[in-house]
């Protein structure tokens, strides 16, 4: 099972992209309750926690985290949000929501399975779920977006953030072998929840997708954009230390929980800002893909620079 979930993993994004497209081709089944995919993504966080391990907590190397964290979730945010004032004024808030939301559950995972180091992408994805019921609403408070509530939405980030995380250390965490059995079907079941939130929220935005492609096309070029900036901020960030340590950086820089972003999305922004969620979400997974051979080429530079000469 565990060889089948990391295949999975890594053909993550074609699952992925399989589920928004069969949620496009299915019978629409309307609006769901708002609160279904926040559920959805509150059992994937449940999940995730049972994978910590006492050797990963000891690993967190929380230090290193304060300068990338100021770098990557506050001045990005700051300068999306900008970009989108002086030319995209209508996406603004998206545009910051979309720096704003932290480092994906499945960061440190993935990071093991492509050779990065796991310490720095979970102590990355850690702080950043950490601070985000707090840093996410004080950034709509402090641009003063009228259309958002912060209190609710912070709100809504203590429940889907929080709430899993003291589940599982109240309560399942006490029994091992219920610990057992959620890290072996975890990264499964993980993927077949991610999935389903794609095919539902495909489904849900189905009519304002098919009216207006272009919307989409336009706003996932974009969002590709966006992404390979944020991968190469990671990537230079850990320039100095290179081989696992950059690749850890690198997916910690790019691999962001683009679910609670959509999810936010959903429940707080316009219409319109779903769609843009929607499409930047298929350029996450596209960019997911795309970076694997880019992280190949940084685990074999470090290799060749290490790798001791010969005599002649």
């Amino acid at each position: 099972m565990r060889r089948l979930a990391e295949q999975l993993q890594r053909q993550f994004g074609v699952a992925l992209l399989a589920s928004f497209g069969l949620g496009l081709l299915l019978p629409a089944v309307g609006d769901l309750h708002p609160w279904v995919i926040p559920a959805l993504l509150s059992c994937i966080l449940f999940l995730a926690c049972a994978r910590i391990t006492q050797t990963d907590l000891a690993a967190l190397a929380l230090r290193d985290v304060a300068g990338f964290y100021v770098a990557r979730f506050l001045a990005v945010p700051a300068a999306l949000y900008l970009f989108g004032l002086w030319f995209w004024p209508d996406a603004a808030a998206a545009l910051m929501l979309l720096g704003l939301v932290p480092a994906g559950v499945t960061t440190a995972a993935i990071a093991g399975i492509l050779g990065g180091n796991p310490a720095i992408a979970l102590s990355v994805t850690a702080v950043s779920t950490l601070l985000a019921p707090l840093m996410i609403p004080l950034a709509f408070l402090l641009v003063g977006e009228a259309s958002v509530d912060p209190t609710a939405m912070g709100g809504t980030l203590l429940v889907i953030l929080v709430v899993p995380a003291v589940l599982y250390l109240g309560i399942a965490r006490r029994s091992d072998r219920l610990v057992a059995g959620l890290r072996e079907v975890g990264p499964l079941l993980s993927v077949g929840l991610i999935c389903t939130i794609a095919l539902l929220v495909s489904n849900g935005q189905q009519a304002r997708i098919l009216a207006d492609p272009s919307a989409l096309l336009g706003s996932g070029l974009f969002g590709a954009l966006v992404y390979a900036l944020l991968y190469a901020l990671g990537a230079l960030w850990g320039h100095a230390s290179a081989g696992r340590e950059q690749i850890g950086w690198t997916l910690s820089g790019g691999n962001n929980n683009i679910v609670l972003g959509l999810t936010l999305a959903l429940l707080y922004l316009a219409p319109e800002d779903v769609v843009r969620f929607v499409a930047w979400d298929l350029a996450w997974i596209c960019g997911l893909s795309a970076i694997q051979p880019v992280l190949g080429m940084l685990g074999r530079s470090a290799d060749a620079r290490v790798r001791p000469t010969t005599p002649a």
